[in-house]
């Protein structure tokens, strides 16, 4: 009896969960390894150039099970760079919360008007990965520290299952969640390390709660350089922060949107209304000029 292949991949994809779980609790197995398929938005090429780079993800139940199967990570997210970057003969990339390195590794790889990253990434495990994901590229700079309002050492807080939720802020936790230590560094130190490359920003946070206080240590000015960016935005109780910073950040971007609804622009007003609404929800904001 033939095999139906479409029976063979439904029934991986339905096991990959509990196999990857598998795989980690009782293999200990902590990272897989593998080479992106071409059409991929995630394949690129070595720094010879020529030979496929490889990408290492977390052996987790989140984030590697939607990469294995998509060749991607959050397509909507690079289709909003590409979009609102397109007419810029270059561009410098600000990843806060940068994981493994998905998201840059997707600019870096298939915009080739994306010429200098600053990612960020204070999850030891996770900042090796990155460091290796994002290695075939020149003009790449990843610092393992979290950025923040004060510098120092600090608890962070983390979800078992999914190595990319985790975050300063305990109250984006699952009730049970680990704990671990980092390093912070005050964000209004590395603004002077942005503008030294003379070029248009793009502006990527992603800190499961902890967005709105590290952009509103920034610089009002530094606002102006950026063509655009993602705000990750939590219904969550958060750390205090000034609302009427955050205003005049979104103020300064005429357009607005959640990703997950591109066509509908957005007032600062809805969105702040959004934010206070305490339904637990989350959406990745885009803003541009």
């Amino acid at each position: 009896m033939s095999i139906n292949i479409q029976h063979v991949l439904s029934s991986f994809q339905g096991g990959l969960g509990l196999n990857l779980r598998i795989l980690r609790e009782i293999y200990g197995v902590r990272f897989i390894e593998l080479n992106p398929r071409a059409d991929a938005l995630l394949a690129c090429n070595g720094p010879d150039g020529k030979t496929p780079a490889p990408l290492r993800l977390n052996c987790d139940n989140a984030i590697t099970p939607y990469t294995l199967l998509s060749g991607s990570w959050q397509p909507e997210e690079f289709a909003f760079v590409q979009r609102v970057t397109a007419n810029l003969s270059a561009f410098t990339l600000i990843d806060v919360g940068a994981n493994v390195g998905l998201f840059s590794r997707q600019c870096l790889g298939r915009l080739s008007n994306c010429r200098h990253v600053f990612a960020y990434e204070p999850d030891a495990k996770n900042f090796s990965l990155l460091e290796f994901n994002l290695n075939p590229f020149a003009h790449v700079e990843c610092y393992p520290v979290a950025l923040s309002d004060t510098t120092g050492e600090a608890t962070y807080f983390l979800d078992p299952d999914n190595s990319g939720n985790y975050s300063l802020n305990p109250a984006a936790m699952p009730e049970q969640h680990g704990t671990g230590t980092l390093r912070c560094v005050d964000v209004k130190q590395e603004v002077g390390r942005w503008i030294s490359v003379v070029q248009p920003v793009f502006y990527k946070s992603d800190t499961q709660g902890f967005d709105e206080v590290i952009a509103t240590q920034i610089p009002e000015s530094f606002w102006k350089n950026v063509c655009g960016g993602i705000f990750e935005v939590w219904q969550i109780r958060k750390p205090e922060f000034s609302l009427d910073g955050f205003r005049a950040i979104l103020d300064q971007f005429p357009n607005k949107c959640f990703l997950t609804a591109p066509s509908t622009l957005l007032s600062t007003q809805q969105i702040l209304e959004f934010m206070v609404a305490g339904k637990g929800e989350s959406g990745d904001l885009g803003f541009w000029q």
